[in-house]
């Protein structure tokens, strides 16, 4: 028993230290809560510390601190506290979690009800965290680990380190869900960067998750990543190799194009990691190409060094003449011939980076290599490529004049290709063909007008690899004054743009006079006042002759695919859509030069975007199943009249991306004249 002078010192202490626990910073509070436990001071203080509890509103500080005070010797306090770390801010919140971690058994469940059944969001990161520590491994997680993964993402980025270290413990079960918050491209740019964000912090010593991650991350953050899996190299390229060869036959298309864009980068992380020889066969052509399409545009934004491509492009050996394998159409052959597809997507992989990133030992010889592909290989897109490439580096006085000698041969020689009189390339498909045209009902854009159906090709034919330019067509006016002067149209202002706001009369009009500069034969009729309008007519077996002419709706979609069944020629994916054609999101509402984006397997370019061309038929419905079997020689009327629509492909500048397809249809009346109409020449080839 202690005298009354003892008493009184130790009365006088308990008012210093439970004023002193009062007053402190929350953080401080556990340490003097151990001295009132070491200066044995309960006696004294327990009452003053009831007092403030009873002197207190709910919500204060002074409460908090009273009562975590408490704790040590009062259960009672247990509800209390639990209440004010479900509310608790972040600097608070360890302090009232670590004191409650004794009772921590008849918490958990109450925990895990907050998380299971309550709608309180702001509750969710304090609850988590507390069982973070209470039940790191507990297999609830997985039904809870999707809002916590949320609440995380949308918690103040000044607190989200706090929380971070308190959930630190569940980590392991929270990856998952964190990752599927940054893969989710619909979600707040803000919250796919704080989940990223944590998911590098939280798995910086788990390869695999980091692995995951960059086969779902753009340009920066693949960079991030990758620098981090360099030390795990031997971990991590067998996951690599793994998700290279998975398949989704069953799948959406939006689920083949997520895989697609996986496998994209991991395949450019493996030709990083020095594993190319295992990445270079999907350069080859398929009928589906998206796989490739993505390699091909992101090896120069994800890192690759464009001295691996130019080196892979030197050791591929040619192959001059494809030969067909038994069943197997000469076309297939040359499309999907594994050497020269591989090197037209070397070509154009190149094309992506800037020439100065090559030291210029490498990249002259390599300038030297492409000009003489572009003037000597049989290979119709192995010449669109290296065009493609060579005018991105701005060689364009070197390709003129490479043409200037073409126009003048006779003889293509083996060539797949041709350069005509006035300097237009074109390209020569070997007839027959027979193929799959307009799209599935599976499709998700499909219009009833694209009803899939075998159609059949009995010629060769040539296409031209542009659209005609306005600079050619002002050729063709200056010999024939009778057609009204061409004026400069704002939506296609540039010389080498394409030609647009013309009719199908006037694109028919100038097939006749190319063929006449040409010494072909002509395959139109002007009507009887001599005028290319209503009541001309396309002359008897047309497509028998070797004059110029418009394509034919067959011809112009086989060119467009080019091997490819997907709905567009480089695979489906409105994500690379820019970098092949010109359309309302990238256009600025115009069109632009021709061949300025990447042209497709033939090299042919601006088959979509751009402008509208005019096809050589008029509009029919072609017959239901995937059985039955057209050619295009059946249908061609041939009087024009206003009656009878002509047909339009390709889509233009102005048109949104669903619509942008191989298989769109549009047809109006040959006299209809618009901004977003031009045409592409093409003519049978004998």
């Amino acid at each position: 028993m202690p005298s009354l002078r003892e008493w009184l010192i130790k009365d006088q202490e308990a008012k210093q230290l439970v004023e002193a626990i009062v007053l402190a910073e929350t953080k401080n509070v556990p340490q003097q809560v151990e001295k009132l436990e070491g200066l044995r001071l309960r006696t004294w203080a327990n009452p003053l510390l009831d007092g403030v509890i009873a002197n207190s509103g709910e919500n204060s500080k002074e409460r908090l601190h009273a009562s975590l005070a408490l704790l040590p010797v009062d259960a009672g306090q247990v509800n209390y506290l639990l209440g004010r770390l479900l509310k608790a801010d972040p600097d608070v919140f360890p302090v009232i979690r670590d004191a409650l971690k004794p009772h921590r058994e008849e918490l958990v469940e109450r925990l895990w009800s907050v998380l299971e059944q309550s709608e309180e969001e702001g509750q969710y990161l304090q609850a988590a965290s507390a069982l973070a520590l209470y039940a790191p491994s507990s297999a609830r997680w997985q039904t809870v680990g999707g809002k916590v993964a949320r609440a995380m993402v949308r918690v103040s980025a000044s607190h989200l380190g706090d929380w971070l270290n308190a959930l630190r413990p569940a980590r392991d079960k929270l990856t998952a869900h964190l990752a599927i918050i940054y893969r989710d491209t619909e979600r707040p740019e803000t919250e796919r960067k704080l989940a990223f964000d944590v998911l590098e912090g939280y798995a910086s010593d788990q390869p695999n998750v980091l692995a995951n991650l960059l086969m779902d991350s753009e340009e920066d953050r693949f960079a991030v990543l990758f620098e981090k899996l360099k030390a795990h190299q031997k971990a991590v390229v067998p996951l690599m190799e793994a998700e290279m060869v998975k398949s989704l036959p069953e799948a959406t298309e939006v689920e083949k194009d997520g895989l697609a864009k996986r496998q994209a980068r991991a395949a450019i992380a493996l030709v990083r990691f020095g594993q190319a020889n295992e990445v270079w066969p999907m350069l080859q052509h398929k009928p589906d190409p998206r796989l490739r399409s993505f390699i091909v545009n992101w090896m120069a934004p994800l890192g690759v060094n464009p001295q691996q491509i130019a080196s892979e492009l030197v050791l591929i050996k040619p192959v001059p003449r494809p030969t067909p394998a038994e069943g197997q159409q000469t076309m297939d052959a040359i499309l999907f011939n594994p050497e020269n597809s591989e090197r037209r997507a070397l070509i154009l992989a190149l094309g992506r980076y800037d020439p100065d990133e090559l030291p210029p030992d490498k990249r002259e010889p390599l300038v030297e290599q492409l000009l003489d592909l572009y003037r000597n290989d049989p290979d119709a897109g192995i010449h669109g490529a290296a065009e493609w490439t060579l005018r991105r580096w701005k060689h364009d006085e070197k390709l003129a004049a490479i043409d200037a000698e073409l126009k003048k041969l006779k003889d293509r020689g083996d060539r797949r290709w041709y350069v005509n009189g006035q300097g237009q390339t074109f390209v020569v498909i070997e007839g027959p063909v027979e193929f799959m045209i307009r799209s599935p009902i599976t499709d998700p854009d499909w219009y009833s007008s694209e009803t899939l159906h075998r159609q059949r090709i009995n010629r060769r034919f040539a296409v031209a690899t542009k659209e005609v330019t306005v600079e050619q067509y002002q050729r063709f006016l200056k010999e024939n004054p009778k057609i009204a002067r061409l004026e400069i149209d704002r939506y296609s202002p540039e010389p080498t743009g394409p030609l647009n706001a013309t009719t199908w009369y006037k694109a028919a009009a100038y097939c006749n006079w190319l063929s006449q500069q040409e010494g072909l034969v002509t395959c139109y009729e002007p009507n009887n006042e001599g005028e290319y309008a209503e009541g001309m007519k396309i002359v008897p077996d047309a497509l028998k002759l070797p004059g110029y002419r418009l394509p034919t709706e067959a011809e112009w979609e086989y060119a467009c695919r080019a091997g490819a069944v997907t709905s567009r020629y480089y695979g489906r994916s409105v994500e690379l859509l820019g970098k092949y054609a010109w359309y309302s999101q990238n256009s600025q509402n115009r069109a632009w030069p021709c061949g300025q984006l990447l042209p497709n397997e033939l090299g042919l370019f601006d088959m979509l975007g751009n402008v509208y061309e005019w096809c050589q038929e008029q509009s029919y419905r072609y017959p239901e199943g995937e059985g039955n079997t057209t050619t295009d020689d059946m249908n061609i009327v041939l009087y024009i009249n206003e009656q009878n629509p002509r047909l339009l492909r390709g889509d233009a500048f102005d048109i949104r991306p669903a619509i942008v397809r191989s298989a769109n249809r549009y047809w109006v009346a040959p006299s209809y004249r618009s901004s977003l109409y031009g045409f592409r020449l093409a003519r049978t080839y004998h």
